[in-house]
């Protein structure tokens, strides 16, 4: 009994012995996780707090983009013409901090009108519509505890005070586009920013546009509003002045709409490439709807038969009819090919060499003719005689070194190119066909397939009034813009315009013999068509002012299918002259004249 009690005491010992063993195994391991776990825990406390208020900021704040207001433009004397006004979006947050525009609660008094609908209100009607609309928004904000998931954001809304008289100068903004985005990537832009579609506003994007800020909207676990901080303030963008005289814009602009014509005109300052107005008619609102120009109204507009969305003054390439004839009296003169005491004949037409049927005619006969008043007559056999001797090559170059046929530079969007053909071109994009005779002959007088743009014609009647500086046109008044003086000797340029001045004196300008200051200029009747289809043809008048003097204003003016020169396209550039004359261009003005003027345009006399 006594050993049973001894080997039970060893047994029970020795069990005892493994237990504590295999509890101080399963001890160690088990208080090391338990160590680890608890430093992990301190380090999340401890160390990671921040990061993680951070995140659990993040995950109850909702980010919107505050839209930056884009720099005022102004005309050269400080007109406003385009700047940002206060308007209001509304904002539904989401779930998972999406938010969507949607319409006022109760609707939009203004955002579902048609333009015809806006247009008709009239001013004082617009107000009251904007008055309605302030007064739903500022009901709504003192019910904001009904929809706390509804906030009102202020933005930014593009308004231009002068209308459509300068839209195509200033041009439109609208929603950035994917292809945009790409473009701008590295100024910042996203999806639902406003960019500068079309002139100005496009042209000066970047500097206009500013940059935006940054809103946190703060919303609580069911997804209600709850505040709201800036993390960055938008930054306005840069103001913008142009060059641009909104006084003989707005008279230009008139003189089109009040005859019912349609065409384009440029009127800049020849000692510096500014930009005084250009003019396109017809024209179109920047705002065709109440809050923007949708895409809806943009496509109408670009449909449209009259093509408002075109800047004629620097789009349209068309014949420039008798106008390029300066540039071949030049050619003429620097060649040695005539003097200004050359004698010509007109007998009232031209045999071309190697053709007998259809010899190019003149409106008249005019018998012996001298290089000047050959100028000013217009006479074509003038310039069929030099333009044969001189050859398409010459006369291909020194149309493109005064700079037709090529962009100017102009700091506006949508400049076209236009064409003076040559026999290269011919080959090229004449089926192969050899360049001819009479060719050279439609050449001479600036038709065939020429293709010129006023902004390029302004641009080369500028030469001239120059002394022959090939300036650069632009509407901002900003950078360096320099000119390069052409190879044209002082002998040519003097007997060209004097021949402009015989048109004013003794030719095609002579309703502007009248005007107080001298003037030089050339009238242009462009043909359009073909003999089975004929269509009316276009007006051209281009010159300067003061002849004799140093010219302040140079001008090209052209009337879309407007016939005579004189007759259609003189009238506007007259109108806004005398309205130049009357603020000083030319110096102090006469009040007789001054009142006889005010007179004619009140009774529209012209």
């Amino acid at each position: 009994m006594t050993k049973f009690r001894l080997l039970r005491s060893l047994v029970d010992i020795r069990a005892r012995r493994v237990s504590a063993m295999r509890m101080a195994m399963l001890f160690v391991p088990t208080a090391g996780v338990l160590v680890l776990v608890a430093m992990a825990l301190a380090r999340i406390q401890l160390n990671d707090a921040r990061s993680h208020r951070a995140e659990a900021d993040r995950n109850m704040a909702c980010t919107v983009f505050d839209p930056p207001v884009r720099g005022d433009v102004r005309d050269r004397n400080g007109v406003l013409l385009a700047t940002d006004n206060t308007d209001f979006r509304v904002l539904r947050i989401r779930r998972n901090c999406y938010w969507e525009e949607m319409d006022l609660p109760g609707g939009d008094p203004i955002k579902g009108m048609s333009h015809a609908e806006w247009s008709g209100l009239g001013p004082n009607g617009r107000r009251r519509a904007e008055a309605q609309r302030f007064i739903q928004i500022s009901r709504f904000l003192a019910r904001r505890q009904d929809d706390p998931q509804v906030l009102v954001q202020p933005v930014p809304r593009r308004i231009y005070p002068q209308g459509e008289s300068v839209s195509h100068v200033l041009g439109y903004l609208g929603e950035i586009s994917g292809s945009e985005i790409g473009r701008y990537s590295h100024a910042g832009y996203n999806l639902g920013d406003r960019i500068g579609k079309s002139g100005v506003e496009r042209a000066y994007e970047l500097s206009l546009s500013g940059k935006r800020g940054r809103r946190e909207y703060m919303i609580n676990a069911a997804g209600n509003y709850v505040t709201d901080r800036a993390v960055s303030y938008p930054e306005r963008g840069e103001d913008l002045t142009l060059s641009i005289d909104m006084r003989l814009q707005r008279e230009g602009y008139r003189a089109f709409v009040d005859n019912g014509k349609k065409g384009g005109a440029i009127f800049m300052d020849p000692r510096t490439g500014e930009i005084l107005a250009v003019v396109t008619s017809p024209s179109f609102s920047q705002e065709p709807g109440p809050d923007r120009l949708t895409p809806m109204n943009w496509a109408a507009l670009a449909m449209h038969e009259d093509h408002p969305l075109v800047n004629r003054a620097i789009s349209s390439h068309l014949p420039l009819g008798s106008v390029f004839k300066l540039v071949v009296a030049s050619a003429a003169l620097q060649e040695g090919i005539a003097t200004p005491q050359s004698v010509f004949h007109c007998p009232g037409y031209f045999v071309v060499p190697g053709r007998q049927s259809y010899p190019p005619k003149c409106y008249t006969s005019h018998g012996g003719i001298g290089f000047t008043h050959g100028i000013g007559a217009s006479c074509d056999v003038v310039f069929y005689i030099l333009g044969q001797k001189l050859g398409v090559t010459n006369i291909a170059k020194y149309a493109k070194m005064m700079g037709l046929g090529t962009k100017t530079g102009i700091d506006l969007p949508g400049e076209s190119v236009g064409l003076i053909p040559d026999d290269e071109w011919k080959r090229r994009f004449g089926g192969g066909r050899e360049w001819n005779a009479g060719d050279t002959i439609n050449l001479s007088i600036g038709q065939g397939d020429v293709q010129i743009t006023p902004v390029q014609v302004a641009r080369m009647i500028s030469v001239f009034a120059s002394g022959g500086i090939l300036q650069t046109p632009h509407v901002a008044r900003r950078g360096e813009w320099k000119g390069n003086r052409l190879p044209l000797s002082k002998e040519t340029i003097d007997a060209v315009t004097a021949g402009m001045r015989d048109a004013v004196l003794n030719g095609t300008c002579r309703r502007m013999s009248d005007f107080p200051v001298p003037v030089a200029a050339k009238t242009g009747t462009a043909q359009t068509g073909t003999r089975k289809q004929p269509k009316p043809d276009h007006a051209w008048f281009s010159g300067f002012a003061p002849y004799g003097s140093e010219p302040v204003i140079a001008w090209a003016v052209y009337v879309e299918h407007g016939g005579f020169g004189a007759a259609a396209a003189l009238p506007v550039a007259r109108q806004v002259l005398d309205k130049a004359y009357e603020l000083g261009y030319f110096g102090p003005p006469d009040p007789q004249y001054v009142a006889a003027h005010s007179a004619r345009s009140k009774t529209g006399a012209q």
